[in-house]
């Protein structure tokens, strides 16, 4: 991403650029123990409804990966290193930025892959922690304004991520969140069968939820999972059947 750019380098090199067009652009490397050369870049612009998060790890193609991302919202997102893609050099890279070049270095280099991410205004925190580095390799961004909800759930759509609670309170208003997106999908998803059961289960769920009664809730969500999983396959069926598995892993987060 060509733009005015300020390159720091001390143990970890960490390069973060600002365009015109107010598009954040950062690349961080470093090395992880056994692997060697590890990278992540994140790419963000106004124009855009989702940030890029691409992570590199030398030698480890077929391996699970993971970066952490730390803000208004917490997540951990995990895939696998797939092999890089051929690339080709180009008399014209001799033009590419600083960070552009360390970019197209990390991209002979084996990619965690996941999909674009969606989340809410304010500044986050992007760390590869699996092959964790030493030291760490993460990057700091601040969004401007929100990024695109759910149309479906009203929710953030962040697959391949598990959502974290930081506190029992948050962990609270999340689940509340959650129920509400799957009271919103059931009415749109199966029979009036299918329709009248999941509500149940739902509503017993949000009753267990409040009574601190959090592994039966988490249950009544997994019933509901398997009840949509066995339906005839819609769009608004494997919706539902995703709130409902997301909703129960966050009731069974535990806090120390």
């Amino acid at each position: 991403m060509i733009g005015r750019c300020q390159l720091g380098l001390a143990l970890l090199l960490l390069v973060a650029c600002g365009s015109p067009d107010n598009s954040q652009y950062q690349v961080a490397s470093g090395k992880a123990r056994g692997k060697g050369d590890v990278g992540i870049v994140v790419s963000y612009g106004p124009q855009r409804l989702s940030i890029a998060v691409d992570a590199f790890a030398a030698g480890s193609q077929g391996d699970a990966g993971a970066v952490e991302v730390r803000g208004p919202l917490h997540l951990i997102c995990e895939g696998p290193f797939v092999g890089p893609q051929p690339l080709n050099d180009s008399p014209f890279d001799v033009f590419l930025s600083s960070p552009e070049k360390e970019e197209h270095r990390l991209r002979h280099l084996p990619l965690l892959v996941f999909p674009t991410l969606r989340m809410p205004k304010g500044t986050y925190t992007f760390e590869l922690t699996r092959p964790r580095p030493s030291p760490p390799v993460r990057v700091v961004m601040t969004l401007a304004q929100d990024l695109s909800l759910d149309a479906q759930t009203g929710l953030y759509r962040n697959d391949g991520c598990t959502e974290i609670a930081d506190s029992a309170a948050q962990r609270a208003s999340l689940v509340t969140l959650h129920l509400t997106a799957l009271g919103r999908v059931i009415p749109q998803a199966g029979d009036a069968n299918f329709q009248r059961q999941a509500g149940e289960l739902v509503s017993a769920a949000a009753a267990a939820s409040a009574a601190g009664d959090l592994a039966a809730a988490a249950n009544y969500l997994d019933r509901l999972q398997t009840l949509a999983g066995n339906q005839p396959q819609t769009f608004q069926l494997q919706v539902v059947a995703r709130v409902a598995r997301e909703t129960a892993a966050l009731l069974r987060q535990t806090f120390s």
